[in-house]
């Protein structure tokens, strides 16, 4: 879509200078996952004083914006989150600057900061969308909720979970605010992190013969999971498994007797957490069957569900007609295979959902940016959804 062919009826009612004050004042704050008070409570206060009355925050920092129209009608969630990775090795980053593009292979200017693509553009570009269409008195007709949660990144729905329990808000359906591009997502792998525990008989480290290390078990484990058999999708590509930490009880000068292993395994539509954890759990006994002592659990930490939607689907025809009436063509299409909290609407609460937001998740890192023109026309689709909900 042409920047030329967005600047249609939705022109007048998104204040960009406004959106792009937003953003950066939201990267200004910190907000580590499970550290998002003040980024918040700063929300919070933000869209009261834009006007907005029916605001609430619960006691875990999630924001809930409900916009209700005088008819009956149905329900749409505008779904994102407020924390973001960790700092790492950028510099200055809650110092946002727009600067030009080039530098980072984009044609116009960015906004950088940590947080500036995800997920703090889909934030402000969703409450840009809803001030404008406020403006010209919408709704008419059913809600408009704008859900901006906390721990996204314990890859565990807990954000999403907690507003629900916390509100109970009525919903139909779900747009979350994914780094896509502005295209529509169509579906996300999903997460399930697994804790390996391999058990033995701790020993002095001079008399290693006379005990048990689950430490030479784990290297069988290890070697194993490297080859492991996973499904794929002509889509999505391959599941995926990937250890990422090991801790142990070692007290020197002794060996463990317990050792942890934390694996990270990326699913597929389709796939069942109970026989992936069932799938790791026979392949780290199968791995381990020759080594006497040695015992081992495999259980699940937190999960995040893979998810599809229909392209012919309802949902996804009202987006694509409602986007092309007002900025005059549809969105691309994609896929993703990082997780989504639009797996909590599709996988638990049984809703259709998708995925839509500026930015890629390629510009997330030490000089993650935005392009300012693609949070503009984010806030221009979120708009247009809203307007035809």
């Amino acid at each position: 879509m042409t920047q030329a062919s967005i600047r249609g009826a939705l022109q007048a009612r998104i204040d960009e200078d406004e959106t792009l004050r937003l953003l950066a004042d939201l990267v200004r704050i910190p907000s580590p996952t499970a550290g998002e008070e003040r980024v918040a409570a700063f929300l919070e206060s933000y869209l009261r004083e834009s006007g907005f009355t029916d605001v609430r925050r619960d006691e875990h920092n999630n924001v809930l914006l409900t916009m209700r129209g005088a008819e009956r009608g149905r329900a749409t969630m505008f779904l994102t989150h407020l924390d973001s990775g960790g700092v790492g090795s950028m510099e200055e980053p809650y110092a946002p600057r727009v600067v030009p593009g080039a530098p980072f292979g984009k044609s116009g200017e960015v906004m950088r900061g940590l947080g500036a693509c995800a997920p703090k553009s889909a934030v402000a570009a969703m409450v840009a969308a809803a001030r404008a269409v406020a403006r010209i008195g919408l709704p008419r007709r059913g809600t408009i909720h704008v859900a901006a949660v906390t721990k996204d990144m314990l890859a565990n729905h807990q954000g999403p979970r907690e507003l629900f329990e916390s509100f109970a808000p009525h919903v139909d359906r779900v747009v979350a605010g994914e780094p896509s591009g502005n295209r529509i997502v169509l579906g996300a792998r999903g997460i399930n992190q697994l804790r390996v525990t391999l058990t033995g008989k701790p020993t002095h480290w001079g008399r290693p013969t006379e005990g048990t290390n689950p430490l030479f078990a784990l290297a069988d484990v290890l070697v194993r999971l490297e080859t492991m058999p996973l499904p794929s999708d002509l889509i999505l590509g391959s599941a995926t498994i990937a250890p990422f930490e090991v801790r142990t009880d070692a007290l020197p000068p002794r060996t463990p007797e317990h050792v942890e292993l934390l694996v990270d395994r990326r699913t597929l539509p389709g796939e069942d957490t109970a026989g992936v954890v069932r799938g790791v759990a026979e392949l780290v006994g199968s791995a381990i069957a020759t080594r006497t002592g040695v015992g081992h659990a495999t259980e699940l930490v937190r999960a995040m569900h893979s998810w599809r939607a229909d392209p012919d689907g309802q949902l996804v025809r009202e987006i694509q007609a409602a986007v092309a009436a007002k900025l005059g063509a549809p969105l691309e299409t994609t896929y993703i295979t990082f997780a989504s909290n639009a797996g909590y609407a599709i996988g638990e609460k049984g809703l259709p959902g998708v995925a839509i937001g500026p930015g890629n998740i390629g510009d997330i890192g030490p000089t993650e940016h935005v392009e300012t023109a693609g949070l503009i026309t984010a806030a221009r689709i979120y708009a247009a959804i809203m307007e035809a909900a």
